[in-house]
C-alpha cells in the first residue's frame, strides 16, 4: 500500500497497538519506506484526533477499517469524509446469510461487518457503493458522494 501512495503522490498512515505487528512494523524495510506507523489505538482518543486530523489535511482519502473492531473505526470515521473520500472495510459480507452461502469456506472465514452494522453512518454520509468486486474479496468498499440538490 505505501509504494502505491508513493506512485501517487499520497501519504500513508497506520495504526497500531499489536506488540507483534509493531515489532514487524519497526523492521528496517518499514524505516527505509518511511512508513509512518503510529503507536496508537485509532479508537482512543488521541487515536481518533490524529486520524480526523490526517483526514482534514488530506486532498483525498482512502480509509481502511482492519483493525479489532471495524464497526466502530467504520462509524467513527464515515461522518468525516469528503466528496470522494472512500472507506473500506474487511471481514466483510452484507449479511449472515450471505457470509454462509458465499463467503464461509469458499472466500474468507471471517464476518466482522455488515450492511446493517453500517448503514445508519452510510446513509448519514451519503456513502455509496465503490467498486463491488472488492465485496468478493471480503472488503466493504464506499466511496462518499455529494448530497443531491
Amino acid at each position: 500500500l505505501k509504494d502505491e501512495c508513493d506512485k501517487i503522490g499520497a501519504k500513508f498512515v497506520t495504526y497500531e497497538t499489536d506488540p507483534a505487528r509493531l515489532a514487524l512494523h519497526t523492521h528496517e524495510e518499514f524505516a527505509k519506506r518511511n512508513i509512518d506507523v503510529r503507536k496508537l489505538d485509532v479508537l482512543s482518543p488521541e487515536g481518533v484526533e490524529s486520524a480526523l486530523a490526517e483526514l482534514r489535511n488530506s486532498r483525498r482519502a482512502l480509509v481502511l477499517c482492519a483493525g479489532g473492531n471495524k464497526i466502530s473505526e467504520f462509524n467513527t470515521f464515515a461522518p468525516h469524509l469528503r466528496v470522494n473520500d472512500i472507506i473500506m472495510a474487511h471481514d466483510y459480507a452484507p449479511n449472515a446469510e450471505i457470509f454462509g452461502q458465499e463467503y464461509l469456506n469458499k472466500i474468507w472465514n471471517w464476518h466482522e461487518i455488515d450492511d446493517h452494522a453500517t448503514a445508519d453512518a452510510r446513509a448519514a454520509a451519503n456513502l455509496v457503493p465503490y467498486y463491488p468486486d472488492f465485496n468478493t474479496a471480503a472488503w466493504l468498499c464506499v466511496i462518499k458522494q455529494a448530497p443531491e440538490d
